[in-house]
């Protein structure tokens, strides 16, 4: 039997959620894996053998035979299968009476202002209510527990309403999620787990952009705008959450310079965000199961399923508050829409570094040796540079680029590879499947949208020429 928890909490439900919450963290990932024969029982034993901080309890250690019983909670409910039991007699108080309990709360909702010590000073008055023997710190904690305190009934609950923007491209909203467990590329036995960014257009609920990759590094998420800015358009407003990429100081500034002012939600407030959060539950509940079934090994193949899942199934089917097809919806929206210019979408999002000059003309930048005039020793220079490659550095002044350093010596090539982990030979599919059908389709209508043009060139910013110098602001 699954062991009840009792809460003297304000919130139980909160700490019922966090427990669950622990509980996934251990056995999610193994009930994702598919595990040889003994494997799974060595796994139990290494966690078993862990001491964990868990919510609600002093416990360090959880049994091989707790771990199984979660377990198979998960594959059978889920998340909401490992939340804990409510006692019984939850919401009642054990040296409370009932109805003394019931008189206490009609009294606080008659007069919000009533204290606890105020309550059982009227509760031992009343007739037939034995209320001497009551303490008024247990009264208000349970009073606080059942939501019946002065602040909640003094106060009216706020009403939250439905929002949306105005046109396409007013107001983008976008968030990161944990993703699929791949193969690991150079060790097939060991498994890695991706994680995925996805940006919406509030209008339409068209998704300007989705890919996974193998961390959620600032790099990572930049690309994935910098994709979506280069297909659809410049938005006025970005909604995010307050995560550490989304705050970046670097990441304003290029949102700065592309005209975009950021928005983010209130701190323990994620309501705003619930339009994106819907399409990324969609994608969870729809394509995650067909993308497992197909068997998908690398990166490249999980985002080419996706992107063609979005494309033919998402993008074509009527959204059930917008009444379109997501599609169609930004179409009728397009003649608003602000194009981008590649140049400075490429150069808006270079990251920016301040290097002293040295005597001899020299600039060092993460390990490598660049050289510059030598009319700039002794002076501090911006570096504006592409974290995918080191071997172009651009030389800024007063915001706009004014020459380019030379490679002196160049220990490493880029800050971060493009894919962190090298990709294997590409392995042909078992059989037909949907994803497969569904990436035939994809290709041939990217084929006949964009022709044959190679994915990263799009992203290079390409030479400065004295030309471009010239119009640059």
């Amino acid at each position: 039997m699954e062991a009840t928890f009792s809460y003297p909490y304000p919130d139980p439900e909160e700490l019922r959620t966090q427990v669950a919450l622990f509980r996934h963290s251990l056995v999610a990932a193994l009930a994702s894996e598919t595990l040889e024969r003994g494997e799974l029982k060595r796994t139990l034993r290494a966690l078993a053998r862990r001491r964990h901080k868990m919510p609600g309890t002093t416990r360090t250690r959880v049994s091989v035979a707790t771990l199984k019983r979660w377990l198979a909670a998960y594959r059978r409910g889920g998340l909401e299968a490992l939340k804990p039991g409510l006692r019984v007699d939850y919401g009642r108080s054990r040296v409370i009476p009932d109805a003394c309990l019931k008189k206490a709360i009609a009294l606080r909702r008659e007069v919000p202002a009533r204290t606890a010590p105020t309550l059982v000073d009227i509760l031992s008055r009343l007739p037939g209510y034995p209320a001497r023997g009551i303490n008024p710190h247990t009264l208000d904690k349970v009073l606080r527990r059942l939501g019946v305190t002065r602040k909640q009934l003094r106060q009216p609950r706020k009403r939250t309403r439905r929002w949306r923007a105005e046109e396409v491209n007013d107001l983008w909203q976008g968030d990161a999620t944990e993703g699929l467990w791949l193969p690991h590329p150079e060790e097939p036995k060991r498994r890695v787990k991706t994680q995925l960014f996805v940006w919406i257009d509030d209008v339409s609920r068209l998704v300007v952009h989705a890919e996974f990759f193998y961390d959620q590094k600032l790099p990572r998420m930049e690309r994935t705008l910098k994709l979506a800015l280069l297909r659809r358009g410049v938005p006025r407003r970005l909604y995010t959450d307050n995560g550490q990429v989304f705050v970046a100081t670097q990441f304003k500034a290029a949102l700065a310079e592309l005209g975009i002012k950021p928005v983010r939600s209130r701190v323990g407030q994620p309501r705003g965000r619930g339009k994106v959060e819907r399409v990324i539950q969609t994608i969870q509940e729809q394509f995650y199961p067909e993308a497992r079934a197909a068997e998908l090994r690398t990166l490249s193949d999980l985002n080419e399923a996706l992107w063609a899942w979005l494309e033919c199934i998402y993008h074509q089917r009527v959204h059930s508050e917008t009444r379109q097809k997501p599609v169609d919806a930004w179409r009728a929206g397009i003649s608003g829409v602000r194009p981008a210019d590649p140049v400075k979408v490429a150069r808006a999002f270079l990251w920016r570094a301040r290097r002293k000059v040295s005597s001899n003309g020299f600039v060092s930048l993460l390990g490598n040796s660049y050289s510059v005039d030598v009319a700039w020793w002794g002076r501090t220079l911006e570096l504006r540079f592409d974290p995918f490659d080191l071997s172009r550095i651009d030389v800024y002044q007063d915001s706009r680029p004014v020459a380019r350093a030379q490679v002196r010596h160049l220990k490493r090539s880029h800050l971060l590879e493009l894919e962190p982990l090298a990709s294997p030979p590409p392995v042909e599919p078992s059989g037909v499947s949907f994803l497969d059908a569904l990436r035939d389709e994809y290709r041939r209508r990217l084929a006949a949208e964009t022709g044959e043009i190679p994915f990263r060139d799009a992203l290079a910013p390409g030479p400065i020429t004295p030309k471009q110098e010239e119009d640059t602001p």
